[in-house]
């Protein structure tokens, strides 16, 4: 926005812009920013690990190995969670709930991995 404002209307009306749009910083802001940072890499780890665990033949059938054992269906789950920490899925049912861990490790990769895999298709 600053950068295509190259004459002095333009940067007189983008000036208004920020003053009527009170474009400012505040500690606040970049606080609340950084802590939804925080919230979206949770989250995100959670659907790689959830992405992980679908597609692991492992993973699944402790599931249903489980349902299976404890007369439960795979379906009737009332919580599943994932620490990263730990690499640890959990599973809840009323009944109970299965952990299993150590399925998506080696999957993990670092930050330089991924956007060196994802300049490969730029």
């Amino acid at each position: 926005m600053a950068a295509d404002a190259t004459t002095t209307p333009e940067q007189e009306q983008l000036q208004e812009y920020v003053t009527i749009n009170d474009m400012s910083l505040t500690e606040e802001k970049v606080e609340n920013f950084n802590n939804s940072l925080v919230v979206v890499e949770t989250y995100a780890q959670q659907a790689g690990a959830f992405l992980a665990g679908s597609s692991s033949s492992e993973v699944t059938g402790a599931i249903d190995n489980y349902a299976a054992n404890s007369g439960v269906a795979v379906s009737s789950y009332t919580a599943v969670s994932y620490t990263q920490s730990m690499d640890q899925f959990i599973i809840q049912f009323e009944a109970g709930s299965v952990t299993i861990s150590g399925y998506t490790g080696s999957n993990l990769v670092t930050a330089e991995e991924l956007y060196k895999e994802v300049s490969a298709y730029n």
